[in-house]
């Protein structure tokens, strides 16, 4: 089902997140909104394409002559993750990610919140990857 908040939602995150940059196209993030609305809540895509996503309008909009000092990957996915509803639909969605793009938050909500959805040995593939990943860090 097509929400106006989720669209709004997008479209305000983006905004706060390159506020302070110069000369980002307003038209580009307004574009880049309904890209990114489209792909996460209408064509329910996979979340870790937010990351390339988020790259790419990066890359065209200093292409264009803006002034992008770090990039907001990690800040706009979490912003989704943080955002989604807790359901079964939002843990695969997470699950899958979290395979790919190992986020501690992630990991966290999704055997805290979401573990009910999970099955044992799904828990125990995040955990074992996560005390790679994390323990790495």
């Amino acid at each position: 089902m097509v929400k106006a908040e989720d669209y709004k939602f997008v479209l305000n995150t983006l905004k706060q997140e390159y506020a302070n940059c110069k000369n980002i196209s307003e038209r580009g993030i307004e574009n880049f909104a309904q890209a990114l609305y489209e792909h996460v809540f209408m064509g329910r895509g996979s979340l870790n394409e937010i990351l390339d996503m988020v790259a790419s309008f990066e890359d065209m909009e200093r292409a264009k002559g803006a002034t992008i000092e770090f990039s907001r990957q990690p800040s706009i996915y979490l912003s989704f993750v943080n955002y989604f509803e807790y359901d079964e639909e939002t843990t695969r969605r997470l699950y899958e990610s979290f395979l790919g793009y190992h986020e501690y938050e992630v990991f966290d909500r999704l055997t805290n919140e979401y573990k009910e959805w999970l099955t044992q040995e799904e828990i125990e593939k995040i955990t074992e990857i996560a005390r790679k990943a994390f323990s790495e860090e």
